[in-house]
């Protein structure tokens, strides 16, 4: 079906913000100006005023009449929302809400709708709020205010999508451990007696993790159960209180069970363009490049919200960049010594860069205000700062190092609130063709010949590396030696073209069940199951295997950054079928 040109769009969060249970829903309507009258005609209206069975009925309404509205969702786990806003540098909920809003426009105009009208149901303040969509899209006419679904009856139809997806998730929700199956949750606010009950109830049974995943655990009626009936956990830096509370990393550790999931729903049928037939999971919406380096491209990271990319090349120069073709470029860092790692620190402002060079140093570097904020050393046997992993809470670090003959390295583990080495291990040289890892809660060990990446799970509880003879495993954190399961890529899709240089050559999606790795002509998509990887979709990006690449999934579109031994990078705009 051919998209309209002219349309109405909406936004809404009738996602059951207040809930301490199950994912919150955000959607998005879109009816064409012509038709808009006829929407009206539905009387559709505030799900909050309607019964179960009427927005059942209403639901249906929508979905038979494609040529008058069309809708999609994003689902925000429960997890994912408690994640962000325990994290060393926390996200409020607004902010989270406001990140899924604008991704789900974004994910329309790059479909190709020209959007003449937004009315968005606010989220906080109305006015920033309306800044921000303004901002991003210029040429349409925003209206944010607050009960919008009471006024405009395309946002009324929004949030009835919105509730009776999320309606249905909770209802069909599969739990990953076992729960009290005799006792109802209810529908979630902390003022319903089932909910407490059910919650207490959970608590009870494990009270080492407290709750399964489908709880939010960074909501005060969570923490309150945890406090009352769960044990306590102590941690060694649990005497600086003004830093991080007790509390605050207890909730963490609780979470990290439960793991951390993102997803969104897809297009409404009548909505998606002609798809291939095949099982590929993506296609492609847009594909841009940016060519502002005047040098081979070394290593390129999206920032942890995906407004940002960091990119480096090998004359030294660092570049941050947003993917808005108005303003290109944002920040130019020049070094005077080769720039051999780059990585984010998760912070509010997404405006913290940790970068490593060759003479021993790693440097935090703050972008908005374009200065070193902090440096530190690396022993001098190990000048080279060849790999830069940040935990997914921001609160650690861990640096690779190798010698200036790359034949011996070494990994550093460091506290990022002090900027201090916590631990460090040399490892031996060998023959390169076998890397084993082995790790111990207590104090991190390791031997290997050479790993070229390193990479946290999104829980915390295994690592990533990917080895110089292609092979990308995946080891326990708790079992010491344990390797899970590898894959091995084909030689012809490592580009060792960037001497010296050891680029960043595999991503994961946020909750590590697709990961992006080189391929023959760009990229590839693996998917992994219990024991291995499966390679699914297979993405032509140039004529040679990607040297560096990241992946985004920060909005309902997937991003994925690449380059190939060249000075230009491919930013290419995916969404799931």
């Amino acid at each position: 079906m051919k998209l309209p040109l002219s349309s109405h769009v909406l936004l809404d969060r009738r996602s059951r913000q207040r809930s301490v249970l199950g994912p919150m829903v955000y959607a998005i309507a879109v009816c064409p100006l012509s038709e808009y009258d006829k929407l009206k005609a539905m009387d559709v209206k505030d799900s909050k005023t309607l019964s179960e069975e009427q927005r059942e009925s209403l639901f249906k309404t929508i979905n038979s009449n494609p040529q008058i509205i069309h809708w999609q969702v994003h689902v925000l786990h429960p997890a994912f929302i408690s994640r962000n806003m325990l994290a060393l540098y926390a996200n409020n909920l607004n902010a989270i809400s406001h990140s899924s809003a604008l991704g789900l426009v974004k994910s329309l105009v790059n479909l190709g709708l020209n959007v003449k009208e937004l009315y968005v149901d606010t989220v906080g303040p109305p006015v920033p709020y309306q800044e921000k969509f303004t901002k991003q899209f210029p040429d349409t006419e925003t209206t944010v205010c607050a009960k919008a679904d009471d006024l405009f009856p395309i946002v009324s139809a929004a949030s009835i999508c919105a509730k009776v997806c999320r309606d249905w998730i909770c209802k069909n929700w599969k739990f990953e451990v076992p729960v009290t199956e005799d006792v109802e949750y209810g529908c979630g606010y902390p003022s319903d007696p089932k909910t407490s009950h059910w919650l207490e109830s959970e608590a009870k049974r494990d009270p080492l993790f407290g709750f399964p995943n489908f709880v939010r655990f960074s909501w005060s009626t969570a923490r309150n159960v945890i406090e009352k009936h769960c044990v306590g956990i102590e941690w060694p830096d649990e005497e600086e209180p003004e830093k991080v509370s007790s509390f605050h990393q207890q909730r963490l550790a609780r979470i990290g069970r439960s793991g951390l999931t993102r997803f969104s729903a897809s297009l409404s049928d009548s909505m998606k363009p002609a798809l291939s037939s095949s099982n590929e999971p993506y296609i492609m919406l847009s594909k841009d490049i940016y060519s502002q380096h005047s040098s081979n491209v070394s290593h390129c990271r999206f920032s942890p919200s995906g407004s940002q990319v960091v990119s480096t090349d090998t004359s030294g120069i660092v570049k941050v960049w947003s993917c808005d073709k108005s303003t290109p470029t944002n920040a130019t860092i020049m070094s005077k010594s080769q720039i051999m790692a780059v990585e984010w620190v998760p912070s509010k402002d997404d405006n913290l860069l940790l970068l490593g060079n060759d003479k021993s140093t790693i440097r935090l570097y703050d972008v908005a205000n374009k200065r070193s904020v902090q440096e530190a050393e690396t022993p001098s046997i190990f000048p080279a700062v060849i790999s830069l992993c940040s935990s997914p809470t921001g609160s650690r670090l861990l640096s690779s190092q190798c010698s200036a003959s790359h034949i011996s390295s070494s990994i550093t583990c460091w506290d990022m609130k002090t900027f201090q080495i916590e631990r460090q291990l040399q490892l031996p040289a060998s023959n390169q063709n076998e890397q084993l890892m082995n790790w111990n809660v207590s104090n991190v060990k390791m031997v290997s010949v050479f790993v070229m990446n390193v990479k946290f799970s999104f829980d915390e509880s295994t690592v990533y590396t990917l080895c110089s003879n292609g092979t990308l495993a995946m080891w326990s954190l708790h079992k010491p030696g344990v390797k899970r399961f590898e894959f091995a890529l084909t030689q012809k899709s490592i580009n060792f073209q960037i001497s010296n240089f050891y680029p960043r050559l595999f991503a994961t999606d946020s909750q590590d069940r697709k990961f992006v790795v080189p391929s023959e002509n760009g990229f590839q998509i693996l998917k992994r199951t219990e024991d291995d990887f499966k390679s699914c979709q297979k993405i032509a990006t140039s004529g040679k295997a990607a040297s560096c690449l990241d992946w985004c999934v920060a909005s309902s579109t997937a991003a994925v950054v690449n380059g190939a031994s060249s000075n230009s990078l491919v930013v290419c705009q995916l969404l799931e079928k």
